[in-house]
């Protein structure tokens, strides 16, 4: 998570340097579903390691969107939570599967 400040005070700075806005997470409920701020901190980070000596590049990121309502009071889950995987290395897909058809009995 520091990185990714690092990454946003960075990306801010350039924008703030050339006056242009930075972009903005976007969407029609709290959680701001249209993440095009979020994608460019983001894509700035890897850009940042790639050209950081010392820094390796990331092979893959995970994250965790907790997205629409509560599906019960008190929960944790909501009803469009999800996880992001971006493999950015390909070489670390090992394989892949189609899942199958659910046959109706």
């Amino acid at each position: 998570m520091r990185q990714v400040k690092e990454s946003y005070d960075a990306t801010k700075a350039l924008f703030d340097l050339v006056g242009t806005p930075l972009p903005r997470n976007v969407g029609k409920t709290p959680d701001k579903a249209g993440r095009q701020l979020d994608c460019l901190v983001m894509n700035n980070l890897h850009a940042l390691r790639e050209q950081t000596p010392g820094y390796l590049p990331y092979d893959s990121i995970r994250g965790p969107f907790l997205e629409g309502d509560p599906i019960y009071d008190g929960a944790g889950f909501r009803s469009h939570s999800h996880i992001q995987i971006c493999v950015r290395k390909v070489a670390c897909i090992k394989g892949y599967f189609r899942p199958l058809a659910l046959r109706q009995a």
